[in-house]
């Protein structure tokens, strides 16, 4: 499909409604009018802009889900600065997909501060709202690692600069650990590891009050339920009404199984942000998001960046409407 032939553009008509007041007999009483005119039409274009974004995403049996309570099901992209990308290609997810949901990465370091990454995080923003999409932005530097320091610097600019965008909510980081024998094996979320998430965690809360925040976003759920929640409780002050645990499905979370799953989000809220089967060893993951389906919980597929999703497309959303899971577009 050439999505180039289905960029849809969306003129900006205006109406000149000081064009009915030009015989007036009074150019006071006309100038007074049209200010207030004026004013009322900037008010109307504040709240059309406001009503563009989509309510919170918030928590409810166990996981994350939308405004009309339906769960999230997204495609992953990333932000490349410099790169001034066809922004329709989202309009594609939606409507064709039926995706509402894009996880949105900002990869940050010394050579592409976030400072010069925001023109293009602002335009992300903006096209998820104008496409009836969630935006769950991401920050990470390398996989199987994390940098307080960077963590620190872009939050604190990104959770303030769009706390007030209804359709926006937060992924801290990207899996900030490793090791066998799986990557996000709970025993990989040392105390140093937990105390530098909480961190960045109040920082967050503290500059977006109101935004959900999902946390851990681990390679994989491992070893077992009690064990992945024992280590979470030692996590004090997390409001759970407002924040989830994120996890990959790898390797690791297809033996964590299903009841390890339903067993963990009966204590918290869940959301799986990434999983491929695409990408050898996990080609046996190929029907990983029917278990998502089957229990309700939100996903993400790694598929989408680079304007492609051939693997949503061609084998994901058919396996899953081969199962009997479909969903109209939002």
């Amino acid at each position: 499909m050439n999505l180039r032939n289905c960029k849809l553009k969306h003129p900006i008509r205006t109406i000149n409604r000081a064009t009915r007041f030009a015989s007036a007999p009074s150019v006071g009483v006309t100038t007074t009018i049209v200010f207030i005119i004026a004013l009322i039409s900037t008010a109307f274009s504040v709240s059309t802009a406001a009503a563009a974004d989509r309510g919170r995403v918030r928590v409810l049996n166990g996981t994350v889900v939308t405004d009309r309570n339906t769960p999230l099901r997204g495609a992953t992209d990333t932000l490349i600065p410099g790169v001034d990308r066809d922004w329709s290609f989202w309009r594609y997810l939606h409507e064709k997909l039926h995706l509402n949901a894009i996880r949105f990465g900002a990869k940050t370091d010394a050579t592409r501060p976030i400072e010069q990454q925001l023109p293009a995080l602002d335009k992300a923003v903006d096209a998820a709202a104008a496409n009836n999409m969630y935006l769950m932005i991401n920050n990470s530097t390398r996989r199987g690692e994390y940098n307080l320091s960077e963590l620190i610097k872009f939050w604190s600019v990104v959770a303030p600069r769009y706390k007030n965008r209804t359709h926006v909510f937060y992924e801290m980081t990207n899996e900030p650990t490793q090791g066998g024998p799986h990557w996000g094996d709970a025993s990989q979320y040392t105390d140093k590891v937990r105390a530098d998430l909480m961190t960045v965690y109040r920082l967050m809360r503290a500059a977006a009050p109101d935004t959900h925040i999902v946390m851990f976003s681990g390679g994989n759920l491992y070893p077992d339920c009690n064990t992945y929640a024992a280590m979470v409780a030692k996590m004090r002050g997390i409001d759970w009404t407002k924040t989830s645990i994120g996890f990959h499905h790898y390797a690791g979370t297809a033996k964590f199984g299903e009841p390890g799953l339903i067993c963990l989000k009966y204590r918290y809220p869940l959301i799986m942000t990434e999983t491929s089967f695409w990408i050898a060893p996990f080609y046996f993951l190929e029907f990983a998001l029917n278990r998502y389906e089957k229990l309700g919980i939100s996903w993400f597929s790694l598929d989408g960046k680079a304007g492609r999703a051939n693997h949503l497309r061609d084998e994901i959303i058919p396996n899953l409407k081969s199962a009997g899971y479909t969903w109209p577009m939002e």
